[in-house]
């Protein structure tokens, strides 16, 4: 797994992670929770995906490790 802030063109800092298979044939998967204000609470249906699939989730800004501000 892989974790990383990534910032948004305002400044806003991300949390996103991204597991699963990284070989070329690797479809990406990225899965997107519900909200608004909702950390991702998809870890569990990435578990069972990424062995078939590049799976990237986030954190909704504001919530988790994700920043407000930007």
């Amino acid at each position: 797994m892989t974790e990383a802030l990534i910032e948004a063109d305002d400044g806003t800092r991300l949390r996103t992670w991204t597991t699963g298979a990284t070989n070329p044939q690797t479809l990406p998967l990225v899965m997107l929770h519900g909200g608004p204000g909702i950390r991702d609470y998809l870890a569990p249906v990435a578990g069972i995906v990424d062995d078939r699939y590049l799976v990237h989730r986030y954190d909704q800004r504001g919530t988790g490790g994700s920043s407000w501000t930007g």
